[in-house]
Order: structure tokens, then sequence, then C-alpha cells
């Protein structure tokens, strides 16, 4: 857990944001002018449309996101990045990259490899989905309702 919050702190002071932000930036930047609404923000990052709402209320208070109007349906919304947020998010991947080479300096490309992988697979177990047995081409994916081969 220490890791995890030193390079959280060490992300936030290089990248110039919290990494809570990043998701739904990332999100709303592929989504362009047609924007996204509050639900399927929701269901793309896995949290309360509440939630949604909240960070996506933030946005807008700093000038990065802009809400609009549902073409079609007044009671909806959409969430768009203004031009300063697109600018600051072309920005923010340049900062991303250069701390990720910052982090990876002093390892071989092969302990960087290898970091990655180790990584995918605990992230993976995370959420739910674990591959066993993918380099041996007799792989299974192991999910919370039971494992199934792939």
């Amino acid at each position: 857990m220490q890791t995890y919050q030193v390079l959280m702190a060490a992300f936030s002071r290089a990248v110039g944001t919290s990494a809570a932000r990043v998701p739904l930036l990332r999100l709303l930047a592929v989504a362009g002018e047609d924007g996204a609404g509050t639900a399927a923000l929701a269901r793309e990052l896995g949290v309360d449309p509440a939630g949604v709402t909240r960070a996506a209320a933030a946005l807008v208070a700093d000038g990065l996101a802009e809400r609009r109007p549902h073409a079609t349906d007044g009671r909806r919304a959409l969430f768009v990045l203004t031009p300063q947020g697109r600018t600051w998010f072309e920005e923010f991947h340049e900062r991303m990259h250069r701390f990720e080479a910052q982090l990876c300096a002093g390892a071989s490309p092969d302990d960087v490899r290898t970091t990655v992988e180790v990584l995918a697979t605990v992230r993976d177990a995370a959420s739910g989905t674990a591959v066993r047995g993918a380099a041996s081409g007799t792989a299974v994916r192991e999910t919370a309702s039971g494992m199934e081969g792939t």
C-alpha cells in the first residue's frame, strides 16, 4: 500500500492533477464533440452516476469540460471537453509519458516488461478476470462467475 501511495503522490506532482480525474478526462477526450452522458460514463468507469456528476461538475468549474443538453432527451445532459480541456489533456498526456520514462529510467527493458506483465496480472485478478496459462497457449480465464477456456 505504501508503494501505491508514493506512486500516486509522485504521479499527481508530475502530471499536475490527481489520478482520480484521469479516467473521466480520458473518456471525455475519446468521446470528442459528441460528448458522453452520465450513465454511459458511470458504466464505463464502474462507479455510481452521482460520483460522475460530481467529478464532471468539478471539471466544468475548472473550465475543462462543459455540460450540454442532450439533442433528443431534455432530461439528459452530455459532458464535452472544452478547447481548454482538450489542450490540458494533450499536455497531460505528454507529462504522463515523461513521468513513465522517469520511473523506468533505472530499469532494464526486461525488468520493465516483467513489471508490466506482473501488474497486468494483478490488475486482472483485482477486476475479476485473470488469465492462467496464457504463455502455454491453454489459457483459462477466471471470472467472478467461474472459469472459461480461451
